[in-house]
């Protein structure tokens, strides 16, 4: 009876043209694992579009907002101070006068190059951006032309003591 059953199975297969049942287990582990993976990077395909989608308007705003740098350039009038150094009559003192005004008037020709080189350049910049290098530029101008006044008044006073031990000429 068990070679009829065996047989008839057998033949019965033959005719329906089937296959005997194959279990492959290390295959299914292998595709149950494929297939998380690739749902789990189809999530995260999905998220990452939201999150560009939710930051389009953030760059958007951030790209109109970016300006060039207009140039603002603070005069500064070097024949007020060009004869203050002249008032002293030590050598040292008159030479020490001197090394400091052409460096206070070097480091202005460099802040202005550094912002005229900012507003010849073909890249925006972002509206805060330009407003912290002007004031930066208007910061280093004020102390450049106070430590010219404080040079022109110790100056004058300097010669007004000389004149009052001296005497008037």
């Amino acid at each position: 009876m068990k070679y009829v059953l065996l047989m008839m199975t057998f033949f019965v297969m033959l005719a329906g043209k089937a296959q005997i049942p194959y279990f492959d287990v290390p295959g299914a582990g292998i595709r149950v694992l494929e297939n998380t993976t690739a749902g789990r990077a189809r999530n995260a395909a999905l998220r990452t579009g939201v999150a560009y989608a939710v930051a389009i308007p953030t760059t958007a705003i951030e790209i109109a907002s970016r300006t060039r740098l207009d140039p603002f350039i603070i005069p500064i009038n070097y024949l007020d101070y060009k004869d203050v150094c002249t008032y002293y009559i030590n050598p040292f003192k008159k030479r020490a006068c001197q090394n400091k005004y052409n460096y206070l008037v070097g480091a202005h020709q460099q802040a202005l190059g550094l912002v005229m080189a900012g507003v010849t350049t073909i890249n925006n910049v972002n509206q805060g951006v330009k407003e912290q290098i002007g004031e930066k530029y208007v910061h280093i101008t004020n102390v450049i032309l106070k430590e010219l006044e404080d040079m022109k008044h110790h100056a004058e006073k300097e010669f007004f003591f000389r004149r009052l031990v001296l005497g008037a000429k």
